[in-house]
């Protein structure tokens, strides 16, 4: 396990033709250049951008990675050191234990029931124990797998096209084809089913390394890739992942038993798609796992009972396409990275676009995977610190405490039959997809190249208004031609600044807002459209952006809510609550040291500045009534400064 991701490190340690190990890296940072590489399921994707002038030369010594690798003896051991560190740096992350967990849980004798990084145990220990030559396998591999017939290049340059072309052909013909033959999909296995049916309706505990509460509901589904046109898993996750009115997350939230939900995919290799639904959970929540299952295939039987809604896969590909044709533009080291793995699934025809847009509506295919979402084809997780006590087994690389029991007999009879809660329903059309994507007509005179102040004094005399707390910029956007805008608005506040308690009222009092707006904001983030309110050490940052046409629309909406919520309700402030008290507990005891290395410095050079855990402690002793009246207090003494950036006049 590992040899390809060894692989890949190894390649950057000299060629035949440039031998001196740093020669690539050293060449690229002195022409202002990078590099870098990742090993995914079955693909291995190398990097590299530099500047213009320096291209050419770059590409020589890239090619060479592919054709005369040296896998010398001395830097063997040492990189292999260089793997193991980071197999280290990821074993105290929740996510890679949780994604090799789900890996475990496959099919001992399929090829997805394995171990991804590698280490120093299955690179050198293991392999010198059993007579197997690392360096004679690295080789091996590299020659039946680095093969021109299954390898893509993407070069993104100034210069032609067809200069670009002689140049793949001039430095990259060398590659040698050797008809390299890779399974695919159903293929890999040989037909090995890798969630057969005793590996499914099971149910997980595991003790995390993170103070997390969650529950992760995983459907095992037929392996995606075959049906990007129509995508029908896109279309469950936007319907069980909605948090618009009616939706799973607003009955959980109501019931008190999660604060977050999630939908989409956490696995889709070798013939099989892990469709996840993920919810963090409260106190309440933790210790009802029967009521989320209630509600969760309560959701899943009004889907079936309502069928596929070609109104609302309408709306989904209408913002697809809106999100591809406006999408923003790549730097070209992500594009060249990007391309070159999409090529690899995709014809070139589509490469760009096959990963996000929606062509065919397809039912049938909704339907098939609906059916699909069953106790038989599901794995629960269950995460927290609560269940170490019945944790008895061990995940061997990365240690994981876990327990993996069969979902009961009752809990899947009472799921199956899940229903009448009449809160739940579907989205309804949403109010906020853009119609109006024409561009505003230039500014009169010359193109202001810096954002220009907005006589706002002027306007408020005309009023009878006193001199106005607000200082505004404006710059209409004529270099990109996008029928979007940006606004934001910083918001000096002499309250937060006064101390720490009022500045983690201020935290509260943001999170609430965002709280109470989540229903009607959600549908704005789903046709593209953002907002941010975040508590700062000066005051509130707030930033709204995304398609100009219904942009004046949320942003009043915030304003008001903001103007408006001198109360906040108990439902709000105890999710927000305990969203920020987890965050805040993980992020002053189990952040990275340099997370923390950057905060300290902040500390010591910036007035006001808190550590997290000072946040923490200043939180604790925090009650709701305090936050009655603190927007006032926020807004009557504050000066706002503005920026208005895009597609407006």
């Amino acid at each position: 396990p590992g040899l390809a991701h060894f692989c890949e490190h190894m390649l950057f340690l000299g060629t035949e033709k440039y031998p001196k190990e740093d020669d690539y890296n050293e060449h690229l940072a002195k022409n202002g250049g990078m590099s870098n590489a990742y090993t995914a399921e079955t693909v291995t994707n190398y990097f590299f951008g530099v500047k213009p002038e320096a291209l050419e030369s770059a590409l020589d010594r890239f090619a060479q990675f592919f054709i005369s690798p040296l896998f010398t003896e001395s830097a063997t051991e040492r990189e292999l050191q260089a793997v193991d560190s980071e197999h280290s740096k990821n074993l105290q992350q929740d996510s890679w234990r949780q994604s090799q967990l789900l890996r475990c849980a496959a099919n001992p004798e399929h090829p997805l029931n394995h171990f991804m990084t590698g280490n120093s145990a299955t690179l050198r220990d293991i392999p010198a124990r059993d007579g197997i030559d690392v360096r004679a396998a690295l080789l091996d591999f590299h020659s039946r797998y680095y093969s021109a017939n299954i390898m893509n290049l993407v070069i993104v340059g100034r210069e032609s096209p067809d200069a670009l072309l002689d140049m793949a052909q001039r430095y990259f013909s060398p590659v040698l084809n050797h008809s390299a033959s890779v399974p695919s999909e159903d293929e890999i296995g040989n037909g090995t089913s890798p969630f057969p049916s005793n590996r499914l309706a099971r149910l997980v505990h595991v003790v995390p390394v993170n103070d997390v509460r969650s529950a992760t509901f995983q459907f095992v589904l037929p392996g995606q890739k075959r049906w990007w046109r129509s995508k029908p898993t896109h279309y469950l996750a936007h319907l069980i992942g909605h948090e618009g009115q009616g939706s799973l997350l607003t009955a959980l939230k109501r019931r008190g038993l999660v604060t977050e939900l999630s939908a989409g995919t956490a696995l889709d290799e070798a013939g099989v798609h892990v469709f996840s639904v993920s919810m963090m959970l409260t106190e309440a929540g933790e210790a009802d796992l029967a009521a989320l299952g209630d509600l969760l295939f309560a959701y899943i039987g009004l889907m079936r009972q309502a069928g596929p809604d070609k109104t609302l896969w309408n709306e989904l590909q209408v913002v697809s396409d809106m999100g591809f044709k406006f999408r923003p533009l790549s730097d070209s080291v992500s594009t060249a990275s990007g391309l070159a793995h999409a090529l690899q699934e995709f014809d070139a025809e589509v490469a760009l676009s096959a990963g996000t847009r929606l062509w065919d509506y397809s039912p049938e295919t909704i339907k098939e995977m609906l059916d699909c979402l069953r106790c038989d084809t599901l794995r629960v997780v269950l995460t927290g610190k609560s269940h170490a006590s019945i944790c008895d087994a061990e995940e061997p690389w990365y240690g994981t405490k876990h327990s993996d029991n069969p979902l009961s007999a009752e809990l899947q009879s009472r799921w199956a039959s899940a229903g009448g809660f009449p809160d739940l329903a579907l989205p309804t059309p949403n109010p906020f997809i853009a119609e109006d994507l024409a561009l505003r007509p230039p500014a009169a005179g010359a193109h202001a190249s810096f954002p220009t102040r907005l006589d706002l004094d002027a306007a408020r005399a005309k009023q009878s208004a006193s001199k106005s707390v607000v200082t505004a910029y404006f710059r209409k956007d004529e270099d990109f031609g996008l029928p979007t805008a940006a606004c934001a608005f910083m918001f000096y506040c002499p309250y937060s600044t006064e101390s720490i308690g009022h500045r983690m009222l201020a935290e509260l009092w943001c999170g609430a807002v965002q709280e109470e707006l989540n229903e009607f904001a959600y549908e704005a983030q789903v046709a593209g459209l953002s907002y941010s309110l975040q508590a700062t050490s000066s005051g509130m940052m707030l930033s709204v952006g995304g398609y100009n046409d219904k942009l004046p629309k949320l942003l009043a909406a915030v304003a008001q809510k903001m103007a408006g919520l001198g109360e906040v309700p108990e439902h709000s402030y105890g999710i927000t609550r305990t969203i920020l008290e987890r965050n805040l507990t993980n992020a002053a005891k189990r952040s990275a040291p340099y997370h923390q290395g950057f905060l300290l410095e902040r500390c010591l050079n910036h007035t006001p500045a808190h550590t997290f855990h000072e946040r923490l402690d200043a939180l604790q002793p925090i009650e709701r009534e305090a936050l009655n009246g603190v927007n006032r207090k926020l807004l009557n003494r504050c000066h706002v400064e503005c920026l208005l950036q895009g597609n407006l006049s």
